[in-house]
């Protein structure tokens, strides 16, 4: 009892920072993202996977894909919130949420093809994965996995305030 203790008292630190972030991410994007910038991504580690099927890759604008964008971070951070809330009676149900919300978020990336856009936002997706897989090993261990949780925060703040300055 006192392990999941700790690590309720992680979760919510998590969650609302992750909404934050969001949510912050989310203010450079909407119809008019990519109007006045010319700046480019910069490359990350890897390339991503191949675009969407789709023969289109390349026809998807900037301002197109920040709104995908856009809207699907603004539903991930009010999932994020509700994950948080079913976390105090239900930590199996908040994962589940997660869960959801990263399945959302894996179906908007899968719309973006904007090269740029989807670099960003493939990382992201990723990245939204292991911490998924981190928030069921801190409900499983609660110690141990507590700390993997924090030690990504840093990185998912980098993805979405990456791919809000893109947006811009």
């Amino acid at each position: 009892m006192s392990s999941s203790t700790r690590f309720a008292r992680l979760l919510p630190l998590v969650v609302v920072g992750a909404s934050l972030l969001a949510v912050s991410g989310c203010t450079a994007v909407g119809p008019e993202a990519g109007a006045s910038s010319s700046a480019a991504a910069p490359a990350t580690a890897a390339a991503p996977a191949a675009p969407a099927a789709s023969g289109t890759a390349s026809s998807q604008t900037k301002a197109t894909a920040c709104t995908i964008l856009g809207s699907s971070l603004q539903d991930l951070s009010n999932s994020l919130q509700s994950a948080y809330s079913k976390y105090a009676t239900d930590p199996k149900a908040a994962v589940t949420a997660l869960q959801k919300v990263s399945a959302t978020f894996q179906s908007s990336v899968a719309k973006v093809t904007e090269p740029g856009a989807t670099a960003l936002a493939t990382k992201a997706e990723g990245d939204l994965q292991t911490l998924i897989s981190d928030v069921q090993n801190a409900v499983n261990h609660p110690i141990t996995g507590a700390a993997a949780v924090q030690k990504l925060l840093p990185t998912l703040e980098s993805d979405f305030t990456k791919i809000g300055s893109y947006c811009k």
